[in-house]
């Protein structure tokens, strides 16, 4: 396991996570956030917050490893998981014990939430937010 200081380290050097969102899967799910839940207070961690590695290599597989800063606690955890289609949305996946579990599955987005991933991408994209 790493240590604090090198978790911080990495988290300063690579990109959030959303940097690879939208990722669309063969079954027409749109992914548009991947978050994390703070270890010690338990919050939702989004966006800049959630910063790591994604791989896209595996066909229809969405795979991230990284970390989760929570703001409100001060707390750096780690992030990894997969995201594979299921039905007509898909699941968030993670490692347990050696074996691939599942976290919680999407529900597709609705057509307002999607126009609200998109707006918020162009306004930081031009760095209005």
């Amino acid at each position: 396991m790493a240590s604090t200081k090198e978790m911080i380290e990495r988290f300063k050097k690579e990109a959030p996570l959303e940097t690879a969102l939208p990722y669309r899967f063969s079954n027409g799910f749109l992914l548009t956030e991947i978050t994390g839940q703070c270890k010690s207070c338990k919050k939702e961690v989004a966006g800049d917050h959630v910063r790591g590695i994604v791989n896209k290599g595996f066909h229809d597989v969405f795979s991230f490893d990284g970390h989760g800063i929570c703001t409100d606690c001060k707390t750096i955890f780690a992030i990894h998981g997969r995201v594979k289609p299921h039905k007509d949305a898909a699941r968030q996946e993670y490692v347990k014990n050696g074996v691939w579990v599942t976290a919680f599955p999407f529900e597709e987005a609705k057509p307002i939430d999607k126009l609200r991933a998109t707006l918020l991408r162009v306004l930081t994209f031009f760095r209005l937010v």
